[in-house]
Formats: structure tokens, sequence, C-alpha cells
């Protein structure tokens, strides 16, 4: 980085995460929220709806629910167990935008 436009007076800023300066030990994070999931169930139309459930190796989960045939929002809800239950309560569970399910 440099001030004014003139490379020979350039300064770097510290960067951290958490308020511990960025390193080997404390990384900048790069992951995706949902890297740590696979597929795990596909319901490719139950009335208007396409399902898609997703499980991670500690049990965890999140189904995607989406309108079939046009263009519209995915919508998410996730749970810390026990998909097999919420799987088959899909169509009455309460979905919600990507931002507030996993924000």
């Amino acid at each position: 980085m440099t001030e004014g436009g003139n490379p020979s007076t350039a300064t770097w800023r510290q960067i951290s995460v958490g308020g511990t300066d960025i390193s080997k030990d404390n990384p900048l994070p790069t992951g995706n929220v949902l890297s740590s999931y696979g597929p795990a169930e596909i319901d490719s139309k139950t009335g208007s709806f396409a399902y898609y459930g997703f499980e991670a190796v500690d049990g965890s989960w999140y189904i995607q629910k989406k309108t079939v045939g046009i263009l519209s929002p995915i919508r998410y809800i996730k749970g810390d167990t026990d998909l097999a239950t919420n799987w088959a309560n899909r169509t009455t569970l309460s979905y919600d935008t990507f931002a507030n399910t996993f924000g």
C-alpha cells in the first residue's frame, strides 16, 4: 500500500482477526460455511417445491427449499441433530434466508 501515490513511501497495515494478528496459527478465514456438509436427501418435487437435505459428519444438517420451475429465492433451515425427523417434516418447517439461517 502506498501513501500519496509514491511507491518509495510504502507502508503496511497490520490485519487481524478477532483482535489477533493474522499468522499461521490465526489464519484469515476463507472457508465456506457450508463446506462441511454433503448431500443426504433429495425430493425434487413435493407440490410446488423441491427440497435438498445436507448433513455433516457431526450430525448437523440443513435443508434447502426452492420453488420448482421459477427463478425464486432459496430458503433454508438448519439443525444440530436428527435430520431424519426433520426431513420427514420438511413440508411443515419454517424456512428463512441464507443470512438469517447461517449468519
